[in-house]
């Protein structure tokens, strides 16, 4: 569940700001693809606020647990608040939603009268930069400068923390290498989750705009995935993207070039990958 408000300077400001995030809600199924399907629904929700809009969101696939959302947000005044309920069944984000918009409108009220005393929310201790708890070391995981030919610089090449972490993810770990032998960059986020749905997820909305740009890495294992898109007449310019999922572990990497990047390249990074992921015992 996630809840937010919004203050503008005026009910206007509100009102549009109502208006774009309706329009981006609208837009989920763009994420559709490479076996995930996704489904938007407008659906009709009690009376709450001064204007209101809601979508039911589905997302499906053959190696996940399905997963639906609904978007409940509306204008009180000057303030635009949206309440996110994300779970198991279409009924139960359905039911669970307007109950906690008309709670938030509450207090919202309560607040613009200054009749709202309340406590701050407690918070849990900031996430810390290391390994996932009781997980591997994902260092382990990372590409080295010897992995990529030609002269490299690791520009970064350690735990990470801060934003912007996908959400759920336990523990991550980044190489960022600038340059990287023939690539302009290359970056690699090596990430591990609660568990193996919410990596394969992940996975699965990295890789689902592939479309025509696929590369078969199929043979690898590791739910390897790849894509590989070079620039049309008059542009010389490549860009890789590759992903990785076993158990919950998700990794991404992707490079740039000013020339074409051949599949080649792209199946040579992704086997160096693949290798430290089987190395580790990591592998599926």
């Amino acid at each position: 569940m996630r809840t937010s408000v919004d203050q503008f300077r005026t009910n206007n400001g509100a009102k549009k700001g109502l208006v774009f995030r309706k329009l981006n809600d609208s837009l989920a199924t763009r994420w559709a693809g490479g076996g995930l399907a996704v489904t938007d629904t407008a659906v009709t929700v009690p009376r709450v606020g001064s204007r209101r809009f809601a979508f039911l969101v589905g997302y499906s696939d053959s190696n996940i647990t399905p997963l639906f959302g609904v978007d409940e947000e509306f204008t009180e005044g000057r303030y635009e608040a949206d309440v996110t309920v994300w779970a198991g069944s279409a009924a139960a984000a359905k039911q669970l939603a307007p109950r906690l918009a008309k709670k938030l409108d509450g207090r919202i009220k309560r607040g613009v009268a200054g009749k709202l005393h309340a406590k701050p929310v407690k918070l849990p201790p900031k996430q810390k930069a290391g390994p996932p708890p009781g997980g591997p070391d994902l260092s382990r995981l990372a590409l080295q400068t010897t992995d990529i030919s030609g002269t490299s610089t690791a520009f970064v090449h350690n735990y990470w923390v801060g934003g912007p972490l996908p959400p759920f993810t336990v523990s991550e770990y980044r190489a960022l290498f600038m340059p990287a032998g023939k690539f302009n960059f290359l970056e690699q986020q090596i990430q591990w989750y609660a568990t193996a749905n919410q990596a394969s997820f992940e996975a699965d909305f990295d890789a689902a705009l592939f479309g025509k740009y696929a590369i078969d890495l199929s043979s690898l294992g590791d739910g390897a995935r790849g894509a590989v898109a070079n620039g049309g007449s008059g542009d010389s310019t490549g860009y890789a993207e590759l992903v990785f999922s076993s158990g919950p572990l998700e990794e991404l990497v992707v490079f740039s070039s000013d020339n074409p990047i051949q599949t080649a390249d792209a199946q040579s990074i992704a086997q160096k990958v693949a290798s430290y992921i089987d190395a580790a015992g990591l592998g599926s």
